[in-house]
């Protein structure tokens, strides 16, 4: 009977045998945790655009832009926008801004001297045809300037650009005629400031929306000179109230959150699949600077980081349609449903904080604008600002900080109209920068508001005027 023999693989064979197996073994594993965590992933994301879509709210720029009116060729400021930030030029805008501001820091205003007036004149001059344009768009009613997101947010930021230098320069040309007693050129100037952040509104992304917060604050910072240092007719003060009125929009932080959702799901496009509820718009690239790279392993890690994306900023929305301080307080409160939610919000929780010192800074500008025309109409300061009612106003604007009246005091030459601001207290209208205590590189402003010096008898030529007229 002969012996059964077994004979023994050799051992680097069975372990090459076993990585294999393990390896073939790791790979199903992963395949099918892969295809679970991609279904569910998928599922989430598409109850997620589902409920947007629900809720009739925007999911691409072509339909957030619906909503908007109808711009004519014949009435579109966008063309003349364009051709004249193409030829603004001038580096320099910023600094001599703010040597007229350090120079309005005294009373009687201190004039600038000889050579930085020069400069100013020369810049201007340089930038005549350029603000020549812009005045032009600014007599249209219609805008439909575009920030060219859809090709990235790269393209938007080089079109914001010279929209920021455009600001700084009109900003300084309102400076210089208010200090030059041109009162009607410095309404006229600042109208034009103001007019130019309809750019803005088609593509409100986030930067966007802030970039518009910062040009429509220096014009708001101009009012004050136009104020102090010239005499405009009630007319011109009357067009440059409804041109402050016209900025002070409490929808534009909402549309700002609903644009930055957007550009969210443009960057996550690859992960989004045709059966999700999205039409792209035709015109639209397929493919959009700054998309993530998705293949078929990152594709549910990228969609479970959309699905927390939309569920955050929806919050983030939710608040934004709160009225004022409700909206602020709201935000504040916020914590963040995914990793990335808890990165952004508090950043998002700032530019709330930075639009409702715009809008104190807006509403307290229009009030004070009020205020002069009423000192015009009767030689006097209104007691109080219900004394503006109904004639200049049919109600008086909230303070966003609070939701109450903005305040009014009369000073010894002077009055100031004022919010209390982020840090809800009465600081007795202190507007001046503040080095804070414990962090000496920050700089905070108490109150936010208006505050217009004035010359004893101040208007009274004017209204002699009038009254012999």
């Amino acid at each position: 009977m002969s012996e059964l023999v077994v004979t023994k693989k050799p051992l680097w064979r069975r372990i090459v045998r076993g990585l294999v197996i393990t390896a073939v073994t790791l790979f199903l594993l992963a395949l099918v945790v892969r295809s679970v965590w991609g279904y569910i992933a998928a599922g989430q994301l598409r109850d997620e655009i589902a409920r947007i879509r629900a809720a009739d709210e925007p999911l691409t720029f072509k339909e957030l832009e619906a909503d908007l009116p109808k711009v004519e060729p014949a009435d579109d400021a966008g063309r003349f926008y364009t051709a004249g930030l193409a030829l603004m030029i001038g580096d320099d805008a910023d600094s001599l801004r703010k040597a007229y501001l350090e120079a309005s820091k005294s009373w009687p205003v201190e004039q600038l001297d000889d050579e930085t007036l020069e400069k100013v004149r020369r810049l201007l001059a340089d930038n005549e045809r350029a603000l020549g344009l812009i005045d032009e768009g600014a007599a249209l009613g219609g805008c439909a300037y575009g920030l060219g997101i859809n090709h990235g947010i790269g393209n938007t930021l080089k079109r914001l650009s010279p929209l920021r230098a455009a600001g700084k320069i009109l900003s300084l040309r309102t400076q210089y005629l208010a200090h030059q007693g041109q009162g009607e050129a410095a309404c006229d100037s600042a109208i034009s400031m103001l007019k130019l952040t309809r750019v803005f509104d088609r593509e409100p992304v986030l930067i966007a929306h802030l970039v518009k917060v910062g040009n429509g604050a220096l014009a708001c910072q101009d009012v004050g000179a136009i104020l102090e240092l010239s005499d405009p007719s009630d007319e011109s003060l009357s067009q440059l109230q409804a041109a402050l009125l016209d900025v002070d929009q409490p929808g534009d932080l909402q549309q700002a959150m609903l644009a930055e959702r957007i550009l969210g799901l443009l960057i996550v496009r690859p992960a989004i699949t045709d059966n999700m509820g999205i039409q792209w718009p035709v015109d639209e690239p397929a493919r959009f600077s700054g998309q993530m790279p998705v293949g078929f392993w990152q594709r549910p890690m990228l969609q479970n980081m959309a699905v927390g994306q939309l569920r955050d900023l929806d919050k983030v929305i939710q608040c934004a349609r709160k009225p004022w301080p409700d909206a602020l307080d709201a935000v504040n409160s916020l914590e963040g449903e995914s990793l990335l939610g808890r990165i952004v919000i508090p950043s998002l929780a700032r530019s709330f904080c930075l639009t409702g010192r715009f809008i104190a800074g807006v509403r307290s500008a229009r009030v004070a604008v009020m205020i002069e025309r009423y000192r015009l109409e009767h030689d006097q300061l209104p007691a109080s600002l219900s004394e503006l009612v109904p004639t200049y106003t049919a109600t008086l604007p909230p303070d966003p900080f609070t939701g109450q009246d903005l305040i009014y005091r009369i000073e010894e030459g002077s009055y100031v109209v004022y919010s209390i601001g982020e840090n809800r207290q009465d600081d007795d209208g202190d507007l001046d920068y503040k080095k804070d205590a414990e962090r000496k590189e920050d700089r905070r402003q108490k109150d936010r508001g208006t505050r217009v010096r004035f010359s004893k008898g101040k208007g009274t030529e004017k209204r002699r005027m009038k009254d012999e007229g």
